[in-house]
């Protein structure tokens, strides 16, 4: 009986005090925080293996699901997506990839053409020894042109081939 009493009495306080208990609780997580957060990395780094197979588990269960997020993630995102790759991999802001895609026109850099593999973009074409973005190209022109290795002597015998056939 004294103890159904205290239970509902406990009750009765953490409802009447529920904002004073929240503000405690914060005080006392920001003033251990550290402690906390080792305790978690530890358990975290003794239990990998179960942790990982759960996880695991998870996925194979609701994989479907997860694909369907990823598939919606991405075409909220492609854009945005897209132009984090052309930063980190070639240093070009949206605005400097937009100011070379005006400035040649919205078309291949040699060809004059736009790209023929369907939707894609034009290729930007790099030096891949000092990572300096050259210009924008289509597909045909980009493969030709790491078909030759990004080679201009290379390129020269071709053409001179081609021309002493052509005459």
């Amino acid at each position: 009986m004294r103890s159904e009493k205290r239970h509902a009495s406990d009750i009765t306080y953490r409802e009447n005090n529920r904002e004073k208990i929240l503000q405690a609780k914060r005080e006392w997580y920001r003033k251990n925080k550290e402690q906390i957060l080792e305790g978690m990395k530890q358990q975290r780094a003794e239990n990998a293996e179960e942790i990982s197979a759960r996880r695991r588990a998870r996925h194979r269960e609701n994989l479907e699901e997860n694909r369907a997020k990823h598939r919606e993630y991405y075409q909220h995102r492609k854009e945005q997506i897209k132009m984090n790759k052309v930063k980190s991999t070639y240093g070009l802001s949206v605005e400097e990839f937009a100011a070379l895609l005006e400035q040649q026109g919205g078309v291949c850099a040699i060809c004059g053409g736009v790209n023929r593999d369907g939707n894609r973009a034009l290729a930007i074409d790099h030096d891949h020894e000092t990572g300096e973005v050259r210009g924008l190209l289509c597909g045909d022109c980009n493969r030709g042109l790491g078909c030759f290795k990004d080679n201009p002597s290379l390129m020269m015998i071709a053409i001179g081939y081609l021309s002493k056939l052509k005459e």
